[in-house]
């Protein structure tokens, strides 16, 4: 159902929620007014005044509202989950959706346990049976019977040809015989046996090792991967952010130097103008040593023989 696996049926019911809660078509559900004045425009000033006071109210008490909440809701309370205004909780299709989740997770904890290889990473050897060796095991011994059979076959055939096939002295050597090679092979037997145990050992963990090996390989590949992309974009970033420094500051440079270089050229023209007009630029120059002409305070008479200052006091401009 695109949930996570293991969820409790709590989690399960929260997380499936939303896609089981309608607008409920209750004639108490009543209308929403979405701003003051679409309140006051439909119930009047002490109509929405009395709906607003109501919907504070629900908020306070959202399980006791008999004013929005669906009848399913005033029955069951707070038990059939946090719904809004005007909305109920389909109960019967969110239960069957639960239920449809357990299915869906115990067919997939069955695929794999029937999955040879799940979880063999975890599984001892032979299930964690621990090595024995008995009797029993000594007579299903390839090379115990073998040498068994051999001794057996070569004391009856010495005895059917002295004519005491089947005799009680015939008998008598066999069990002797069968006691003796018994207890001198046991050791041989039990020395196969174990070593056998020790290499399928050793082989099943060395399986377990190379598989372990690959996907703890597959597993480091991703994480490299995943840092180095997270590495990638915070130097990428980093560089943006580098970038936007440098053009900043870079802008800012070219305004002042903009600025210097108007101001420069302002300088120039004005010494220029000076020098080619040595008369006027005397008269200004006068002008602004001596206060500028009432324009800083100056009270003074400029002198007569001064045009501008004769042109600045004969219009009145006395500070």
């Amino acid at each position: 159902m695109g949930l996570a696996t293991g969820l409790t049926p709590d989690q399960v019911r929260q997380q499936l929620m939303s896609q089981y809660t309608r607008q409920s078509t209750a004639p108490n559900a009543g209308p929403m007014y979405r701003t003051g004045a679409e309140a006051v425009a439909a119930l009047g000033a002490q109509g929405a005044h009395d709906y607003f006071q109501q919907q504070a109210a629900r908020n306070e008490n959202p399980d006791r509202s008999s004013l929005w909440t669906s009848p399913d809701r005033q029955a069951n309370g707070a038990a059939a989950g946090a719904i809004g205004p005007g909305s109920t909780i389909d109960e019967e299709g969110l239960s069957a959706a639960i239920a449809k989740y357990y299915e869906e997770q115990d067919a997939q904890n069955a695929a794999m346990a029937a999955d040879p290889t799940y979880g063999s990473l975890l599984r001892p050897y032979r299930n964690g049976e621990e090595f024995s060796f008995t009797g029993n095991d000594l007579e299903n011994d390839p090379g115990y019977q073998f040498g068994l059979n051999q001794g057996t076959q070569g004391i009856e055939r010495g005895q059917a040809s002295r004519g005491n096939f089947l005799s009680g002295a015939a008998m008598k050597e066999l069990m002797r015989f069968n006691e003796d090679y018994a207890g001198t092979k046991f050791d041989n037997a039990f020395n196969r046996a174990q070593s056998t145990w020790n290499t399928n050992l050793g082989a099943y963990n060395d399986n377990k090792n190379r598989i372990y090996n690959f996907l703890s390989g597959v597993s480091g590949m991703g994480q490299n991967a995943a840092a180095r992309v997270g590495s990638s974009n915070q130097q990428v970033g980093n560089n943006v952010g580098n970038n936007l420094l440098s053009a900043g500051a870079a802008q800012s440079a070219g305004a002042i130097a903009s600025g210097n270089a108007l101001r420069s050229g302002l300088n120039q023209a004005a010494n220029a103008w000076n020098t080619a007009n040595p008369s006027n630029a005397a008269g200004w120059n006068n002008l602004l040593s001596q206060g500028g002409g009432g324009y800083s305070g100056y009270t003074g008479y400029v002198g007569s023989n001064d045009t501008l200052g004769n042109f600045i006091t004969s219009n009145g401009y006395t500070g």
